[in-house]
This record gives structure tokens, C-alpha cells and sequence, in this order.
């Protein structure tokens, strides 16, 4: 049996959090005011420093990415570069645990799931989730309504689970192997799963690389395509690691990221990307061993 552990710290944290995400969607569709998600972000850092999952100091990075970011959206040329630069570099070193001021809680201990051979762990992450949400307010202007996504979702579900059985279908081949899984656990995977990493995972790699590649250069052939490589390439570098099967590994999570831009590629929908991201993750977990092995 799977063992989590859920603290008022990380239920209060996250599910604030969790609320100013929910604002920032409802304010692209001009349901509540732009400004409204503020709210739930600011009560969420808060119930951080209260519960010591944050120090004061995490407001440097966290306020450097945000006018790093507005500088990027609002000026031009090689100003914009340098803006664009910076708030890579600062989004990574928050997703990467590299900023300071931040502690992390350990949700689910480093266990072995079912069949698994390699260990895995979940922690909640302020930091990384916090990057997310900060780079889904810098880009809100440019991402679809729910009305367009619902739109996008109806006409393009195709390419979705073409995309999964791609992804599944080369893991079988591979050689990874079906271990179905149950219990409440999953429940907060899926939770930690989609509003942390998918949604910091794909504004950095569809909006600030993809999307910013095609935008950098527009008169270059085919640049699409080219933002499809460039953004799932670094997915895949970006999941590097060593140890047993792990160039298989990254094979396949290679694969998944080149699947998650081309999904943008086709539907212009950063929404659909992150589902895509999500359904594979949960299906993984679910129905597959996870962490995968060969």
C-alpha cells in the first residue's frame, strides 16, 4: 500500500495556488477581473512564509521573473533577447530548485511502485509551481479561452490519441512493461501532476521556447517544424539522467516531448499540449511501470 501525507502547509499552499491557476483561465475568458488571480497567488506565497515553506528571500527570484518576463512581452529587438534570456535562466533555476527560499515537503516517501525496479518519490514543489504560474500570466494574452479550447479539443482529439498510442506503443516495443495500479495515491500524483509539473513543464518549453523560436524567426523555412525539434530536443535533454536503461529512457521521453510540440504545432492550443502531457503521465502511472524500466 501507497502512503501520502497531506499537511495543512501543502493543502493550504497548493490549493490557493491551485485557485489563482483556476483565476488566470477564468480571466482569459474575461469571466472574473485580469488582475483577480493576484488574490489566491499572494495568499498562497504567504501561507508559505507562515507555514515555512518559503523565506522572505524567495521574493528575489520570484520578483526578478516577473520584470524579467514583462520586459520581455513589452519590448522589442535585442532588448527583448537579453529579457527573453533572463527570464529563462530564472525560470529554470526555480524549476530546478536552484533559487533560493524554498522548501520542499515530502508528499509520498521514496517508495517502489508495484513491479518498478527504480524508486520514485513526490515532493511539493513552491518554486517550480510558482514559475508556472507566473509565465501563464506573462503569456495569457497569447493563450486560447476555454470556449477555443473545448472548440480544439472536439476537432482535434484525433491527434491526441494518435499522439498516446505513438508514445505507448514505441514504450511496448521498447520493452515497457504493463503493471496496472490502484489506490487513492493516484489522485495526488494526478493533482501535483497537472497544476505543477505539466503546467511549469509546458509554458516553459511551448511558450517561452517553442513559441519564442517561431517568433524569433519567422522567414525561416519551415520554422514550425523546427520549433517542433528545438522544443522537444531540449525536453529531452532536459530529463537527462544516468543509470540503468537510461538511454532508452530518455529515448522515449524524448519521443513524449517532440508528441507535446507538435500537438502545439498543429492546434496552436497550449491547453491541448498540456493535457496531452498530463494523460501521459497518469497512464504511465496507472497502467505501465513507473518509473519505466527495461
Amino acid at each position: 500500500m501507497v502512503s501520502f501525507t497531506l499537511t495543512p502547509a501543502v493543502i493550504w499552499v497548493f490549493s490557493l495556488y491551485a485557485l489563482a491557476l483556476i483565476a488566470l483561465i477564468l480571466a482569459r475568458s474575461r469571466q472574473i477581473p485580469a488582475y483577480a488571480w493576484t488574490l489566491p497567488a499572494s495568499a498562497s506565497l504567504g501561507a508559505a512564509f507562515y507555514f515555512d515553506l518559503a523565506a522572505w528571500i524567495a521574493l528575489l527570484p520570484l520578483a526578478a521573473l516577473w520584470a524579467a518576463g514583462l520586459a520581455m512581452v513589452k519590448l522589442s529587438g535585442w532588448k527583448k533577447a537579453l529579457a527573453w534570456l533572463a527570464t529563462t535562466a530564472l525560470s529554470l533555476a526555480l524549476a530546478l530548485h536552484l533559487a533560493p527560499g524554498f522548501t520542499h515537503q515530502t508528499v509520498i516517501p521514496t517508495l517502489h511502485l508495484g513491479a518498478a525496479t527504480l524508486p520514485f518519490a513526490l515532493s511539493a514543489k513552491l518554486d517550480k509551481a510558482l514559475a508556472g504560474l507566473l509565465l501563464v500570466a506573462l503569456f495569457l494574452p497569447y493563450l486560447p479561452t476555454l470556449r477555443q479550447t473545448g472548440a480544439d479539443l472536439r476537432r482535434h482529439w484525433p491527434l491526441l490519441v494518435a499522439s498516446l498510442g505513438v508514445i505507448f506503443g514505441v514504450g511496448a516495443l521498447l520493452g515497457v512493461d504493463l503493471d496496472p495500479k490502484t489506490g487513492s495515491y493516484i489522485l495526488v500524483f494526478a493533482f501535483f501532476n497537472l497544476l505543477v509539473t505539466c503546467i511549469a513543464e509546458e509554458t516553459f518549453f511551448r511558450l517561452l521556447v517553442q513559441r519564442s523560436f517561431v517568433s524569433c524567426f519567422p522567414n525561416l523555412n519551415k520554422v514550425g517544424l523546427w520549433g517542433v525539434w528545438v522544443a522537444g530536443t531540449l525536453f529531452g535533454l532536459a530529463h537527462f539522467h544516468t543509470g540503468p536503461d537510461a538511454a532508452l529512457r530518455m529515448a522515449l521521453i524524448t519521443l513524449a516531448g517532440y508528441c507535446y510540440a507538435w500537438v502545439y504545432y498543429k492546434t496552436q492550443n497550449f491547453w491541448l499540449s498540456v493535457l496531452l502531457h498530463f494523460l501521459v503521465n497518469v497512464i504511465h502511472l496507472c497502467l505501465f511501470v513507473y518509473p519505466a524500466d527495461f
